[in-house]
């Protein structure tokens, strides 16, 4: 159902973006303030596939762990 290979964790952090390029931003910034006090757990975005492509395009992909397809 997921284009994503699942790691197993306890615990973690998992944000969906999609539509405007407002929400990912917003992703991208709570991810990053996530990281300044927590750098063990892991961070997930769910995305459109237009999220994902700006997210390589701005090199920000290795802002999370893992990077989900969300399908409409």
């Amino acid at each position: 159902m997921y284009d994503i290979q699942v790691s197993v964790f306890e615990e973690g952090y998992v944000f969906t973006s999609y539509g405007d390029f407002k929400y990912l931003r917003d992703a991208v910034v709570a991810a990053d303030s996530i990281r300044r006090y927590d750098t063990k757990r892991p961070i997930a975005l769910f995305c459109s596939e237009n999220h994902a492509r700006k997210l390589d395009e701005l090199g920000l992909r290795g802002v999370f762990t893992e990077v989900g397809n969300l399908r409409p």
